[in-house]
């Protein structure tokens, strides 16, 4: 049976709310509903507030792994969501807000730009692609948690 627009657009949504209480879930060390909204396809891929592109589930979820382990904490929303569905495939625009846990602990504010790309696989709205703007802060903060964990 083919999915009508608006039951589309309405599985649309509902996946990127699951990506950010999955999202919110690796914060604090919970890989669980990340690993259910990606898909873990070998074309996924993820740019992400510490630059680079990584490719592939298992680079992507890899590094989400690694989040994860970091606990870092927070909370990030979804503002000012704009979507878009067509055959099979669909986007989200929005700006992510929030707050993480710097390497010391401390609250830092989280603001930037995102882009998910969603797939319709086996009737289900999977994550393909996730980027977002560069962050600065939040990638000193990343480097300085690497860094305490190999001293």
């Amino acid at each position: 049976m083919e999915e009508t627009h608006d039951n589309a657009m309405a599985g649309l949504k509902a996946a990127n709310d699951s990506f950010y209480t999955a999202l919110n879930a690796m914060f604090v060390g919970d890989m669980t509903g990340m690993n259910a909204i990606w898909s873990h396809a070998d074309y996924v891929s993820q740019m992400g507030p510490f630059g680079g592109r990584l490719m592939g589930w298992e680079n992507v979820g890899a590094d989400f792994q690694k989040n994860a382990d970091m606990k870092f904490g927070g909370a990030i929303t979804c503002k000012d969501m704009h979507a878009y569905v067509g055959n099979g495939m669909g986007y989200t625009t929005c700006v992510e807000e929030g707050e993480n846990l710097d390497s010391t602990g401390n609250l830092m504010k989280v603001r930037h730009r995102a882009t998910n790309v969603f797939e319709l696989q086996d009737g289900a709205w999977k994550m393909i692609h996730h980027q977002t703007d560069l962050s600065q802060q939040l990638e000193d903060s990343y480097k300085e948690a690497v860094n305490e964990k190999v001293q």
